[in-house]
């Protein structure tokens, strides 16, 4: 009985170690980014207290901890660094989903929708009953497909019913997210992986995983308001209220490594995401 425990929470504190260097490796780039080095003391300090750990709470000889430890950290760093994805954000109807096309057919990118993971997740059986008892059965039309107009004016309506709506769907979202960088990373050897989302840059935890974000914004509100109607068929009020929603050009030019202004036409743009390409390749 008891070796059995003892084998189930050394394997419970290597996998979590493992995972722990992963994690740190696929968010290497960012705190790089951000000018948070971790000291140098960290390092010895932390190796030391894992092999007291391994060698009196286990029983971990030295020399089978040093072996451990380097395993982990080689195996993790090669896991990381091949989990690393990119982040696409930019305002609504700014030019993100050509972006997007340009990137899958000349990069043979995969570039990861998050609004579709979204809308998949909403046809969920569990996530409907979910939004039934919190929304009630009138969101819904006849034919059990959500009404995606009517559920947009309550959550802008109400911030409280935006965070219910975004507590039963973000975390499956995510779930969804995490199998198909795997499935593409893994399954497929995709070396280019793009996450694209309109507010990519306030979900903490996306933004700092991706690395390099690319935004891609619009000095002429009179055009993305025409191509919200374009696209939402909705009225100017909720048009307007969809892009007061959204952050301000300030903000993404200063959350984002690389900023593309697509005022000048789809040739501009494919340069400007050509040179992008040619420095982070």
């Amino acid at each position: 009985m008891f070796p059995r425990l003892y084998e189930f929470f050394l394997c419970i504190y290597l996998i979590i170690l493992f995972i722990f260097f992963i994690i740190f490796y696929i968010c290497l780039p960012r705190l790089q980014s951000l000018h948070k080095q971790i000291p140098t003391s960290y390092y010895p300090i932390f190796y030391t207290i894992s092999s007291l750990v391994l060698n009196f709470v286990f029983g971990i000889k030295p020399i089978l901890s040093i072996l451990l430890h380097l395993s982990i950290l080689i195996i993790s760093n090669f896991i990381g660094v091949r989990l690393r994805v990119a982040g696409l954000t930019g305002q609504i109807c700014s030019g993100k989903s050509t972006v997007a096309k340009y990137l899958t057919e000349k990069y043979k990118a995969y570039v990861i929708d998050i609004d579709e993971l979204n809308r998949k997740v909403l046809d969920y059986d569990v996530v409907k009953t979910e939004i039934r008892k919190k929304f009630g059965d009138e969101v819904y039309d006849d034919k059990n497909q959500l009404d995606k107009l009517k559920m947009r004016r309550i959550i802008f309506a109400d911030r409280e019913k935006k965070k219910i709506l975004e507590g039963i769907t973000h975390k499956r979202v995510f779930s969804l997210l995490i199998k198909t960088i795997l499935k593409q990373k893994f399954l497929y050897s995709t070396k280019y992986i793009f996450i694209e989302n309109a507010i990519l840059l306030r979900f903490k935890l996306l933004k700092f995983i991706c690395f390099p974000i690319i935004s891609v914004i619009s000095n002429n509100k009179t055009e993305v308001i025409k191509r919200i109607l374009n696209r939402d068929h909705c009225d100017g009020a909720t048009a307007e209220k969809i892009l007061e929603n959204q952050m301000n050009s300030e903000e993404f030019i200063c959350q984002s490594e690389y900023v593309i202004f697509n005022d000048e036409g789809k040739d501009r743009l494919e340069e400007e995401v050509d040179k992008i390409m040619k420095i982070i390749s």
